[in-house]
């Protein structure tokens, strides 16, 4: 489980796309997933909301994978002393 994330700004471009609701639950869906990998229920999001989630859920997605390559790499480091 991760407690932090990285919220980039460019995310306002397409923040600004959706309504006040819309925005609201794009928050909770990010935090439920970045705290516990849960996806959201597609069928119950809007086109435009299910678009804006997918983009931001790839670069989370990167993200960590590239935290864990740094990890990975800490720790081997750290082995050799």
């Amino acid at each position: 489980m991760s407690k932090s994330f990285v919220f980039y700004t460019e995310y306002r471009d397409y923040i600004e796309l959706l309504s006040p609701e819309d925005t609201k639950k794009l928050m909770l869906i990010i935090i439920d997933y970045v705290e516990q990998k849960k996806e959201p229920n597609k069928p119950n999001l809007s086109d435009r909301l299910l678009m804006v989630w997918i983009g931001i859920k790839n670069r989370l997605d990167a993200d960590k994978t590239k935290y864990d390559k740094r990890c990975e790499t800490s720790r081997i480091n750290g082995k050799k002393g």
